[in-house]
Parts: C-alpha cells; structure tokens; sequence
C-alpha cells in the first residue's frame, strides 16, 4: 500500500521509517518474518491452535526457508519455541537489535494485532495480517489492499501457500 504513496507525513514517535521500496528478493533463502504480539483477550488454546496451523502450513513450502520469529518484547516466547522444535525447518529468534534492521532482512512479513507490521509496510515488505483468532481487521487492511489476509482457517489452509510461492502475490501487498 504505501509503494504508491507518493509523500507520507506523520509524527508516530514508533514509525520513523523512511525508505523507498526495494526489489522483490532474488532466488535466495526466502525468509519470513513473523511478528507476534500478545492476545490477551483470546483464549491460550484458541491462539496456540491457529499457530500449530500456520506452522503446519508454512512446513508445506517447496523450497528452503528461514522463519524469524521476533515476539513482542512482554511476551513470553515458550509456546513459539515449543512449536520451533517440532518444525521441520529453520527458524530463529531476533529480539535483540532494532526493529527495522529486523524487517529489512524479511522477505515476507507476518503480523498480528501489532503496528510492527506498519514498520514492514513503510520499509516496502509484503506484507500478511494474521488475525484468525477473532477475523476481525483491525487495522482495516482490506479495504486499503495494504497487506495479505489470513483472517480465519480457509484463508490460513487455501490461500496462504499460493500466495508465499508466487513472487508476483507479493507486488499487490
């Protein structure tokens, strides 16, 4: 959304970032970035269910891939590292360092209810709103096409592989 804006004015002390939008990545490692933040309103089980999904979902990949997990810095990262464990693939965690330098070496980046993900569209990243605990839009994305939606289990388990595999989804978000 914001690779068409032509000036961007704001004074959000959180998102100062300025930067012209960059090439889709080359035939690398694909690395995707997910930023988690708390769901306190959303019951545990609920939340740790939607997140078994993605990750059985993101293992289906075809090619090699790196997920970043960076958490939201009062959470606790337990059940992340649980589900690391048991995925068949690389993931890491990035907590330390500044959130930009984070963002900037995503491919792709995925966001809960958080305005960390505004940080990825300012920095010219595609973009994917995870939100299927309640599928509400908060940040009304849809109606700006500002970012993928994964808003309930279809979207998670029909659309998320064929938009990760098709570099050219990536250039609307």
């Amino acid at each position: 959304y914001f690779r068409h804006l032509k000036i961007l004015v704001g004074n959000s002390p959180f998102h100062q970032n300025s930067a012209t939008p960059k090439k889709i990545p080359g035939d690398g490692q694909l690395k995707i970035l997910y930023l988690a933040t708390k769901q306190p309103t959303i019951e545990k089980g609920l939340v740790m269910f939607y997140l078994k999904k993605l990750f059985e979902t993101l293992s289906k990949i075809d090619r090699q891939f790196e997920l970043i997990i960076r958490v939201h810095p009062f959470q606790d990262a337990t059940n992340f590292r649980s589900l690391a464990e048991t995925f068949d693939g690389k993931v890491s965690f990035e907590n330390e360092g500044p959130l930009a330098e984070v963002i900037k070496r995503a491919d792709i980046v995925f966001y809960e209810n958080t305005t960390a993900g505004f940080d990825a569209m300012l920095l010219g990243k595609p973009t994917v709103y995870f939100n299927p605990y309640s599928g509400e839009d908060f940040f009304n994305v849809r109606t700006h096409r500002a970012s993928f939606l994964i808003l309930n289990k279809k979207d998670l388990e029909k659309n998320l592989l064929n938009f990760i595999s098709d570099k050219k989804n990536w250039r609307a978000f």
